[in-house]
């Protein structure tokens, strides 16, 4: 699939943010060594914002990546790559993506 067929299939699925949050310039080009650019184009377009009232939300990594070092410690999974927390559901699970493995695993943080 394209990044545009991506996308598309994206703002079919979850529709327009019911909170718009603009993802900032700063944190994007910090992140931006350390994601793959589809990964960029999804924060671009659609910003860390809330989906279907709660439904879903894209995340700040970044404001999670403390929480995430601490959970991870001591785990099988420290240091094995660079973790990112993605996105959050309705319930608060945390969807973790892996700079080597992609889509990694599910934090219930409760």
């Amino acid at each position: 699939m394209t990044v545009a067929k991506g996308l598309e299939h994206f703002s079919k699925r979850y529709g327009t943010p019911s909170v718009f949050v603009p993802a900032p310039d700063d944190v994007l080009q910090r992140l931006s060594d350390s994601v793959p650019e589809v990964m960029l184009d999804y924060w671009k377009r659609f910003g860390f914002s809330v989906f279907q009232d709660g439904y879903m939300q894209l995340v700040n990594p970044e404001t999670y990546a403390p929480a995430l070092e601490d959970w991870l410690k001591g785990t099988k999974l420290e240091g094995t790559d660079r973790y990112y927390v993605v996105q959050k559901d309705a319930f608060g699970y945390l969807i973790v993506w892996g700079l080597k493995t992609g889509w990694n695993f599910v934090l219930r943080p409760l």
